[in-house]
């Protein structure tokens, strides 16, 4: 199974943009993130799960192997992702994801 790092970047992305989510040729969703240096990064996204009635997004940076989490929210004006700030939180998003995707593995 190919490892991938968990990260709460600190290269955080603008949390003043909306972002949408692009599908490739592949039926794969992609996200392009613009990150609070104005770096822009695309993304796959690997899923979007709950944690306690909350909804986390899991990405995968192009030519990056850390799993970048963040909070997830989607409505009628579009996609917003948070930062998680508190440490115990992301600690257990993490390790929900991680269940998940040794789960999909099989």
């Amino acid at each position: 199974m190919k490892e991938e790092k968990l990260t709460n970047s600190h290269e955080n992305y603008d949390e003043s943009q909306e972002y949408e989510f692009e599908q490739d040729e592949e039926e794969v969703k992609k996200i392009h993130l613009v990150l609070e240096d104005d770096s822009e990064v695309d993304a796959k996204v690997l899923d979007i799960f709950k944690v306690n009635d909350e909804e986390y997004i899991a990405l995968l940076p192009d030519k990056d192997q850390r799993v970048f989490l963040y909070k997830y929210e989607e409505n009628e004006e579009g996609i917003r992702l948070n930062n998680i700030e508190n440490q115990e939180e992301f600690e257990l998003v993490s390790n929900e994801f991680m269940k998940l995707f040794e789960g999909s593995e099989d």
